[in-house]
């Protein structure tokens, strides 16, 4: 079964509860979409971790690093181990100005 159900109280406008409303919503298409997406993260895993000649970097919206292969690894000089701790210095770091702080790439 592919349905979310939802039971909320039924309120008259007196704020008194004179019933219940027992409502299903089909989230087949949302499970789809979520399958395709692990799908595609798991072969994307694949691919970076068997590509030994290029550096793949992953990199999340604020620009740090959320994940690297091997030989990004050897480029930066960096063990993979430590990329949650070090989002990256090789590839990015913060300048302080009037405005506050800015992440630019070197």
């Amino acid at each position: 079964m592919n349905d979310l159900a939802r039971f909320v109280p039924y309120r008259t406008t007196e704020d008194r509860i004179d019933g219940a409303v027992l409502s299903f919503i089909d989230i087949t298409r949302r499970r789809q979409a979520e399958d395709k997406l692990r799908e595609g993260e798991r072969r994307m895993r694949i691919v970076a971790g068997g590509t030994k000649d290029y550096a793949i970097i992953t990199f999340d919206d604020e620009g740090y690093v959320t994940r690297w292969n091997a030989s990004a690894e050897l480029i930066a000089r960096v063990p993979e181990t430590r990329q949650s701790l070090n989002p990256t210095r090789a590839a990015h770091t913060r300048r302080r100005g009037n405005a506050g702080s800015q992440v630019t790439s070197v």
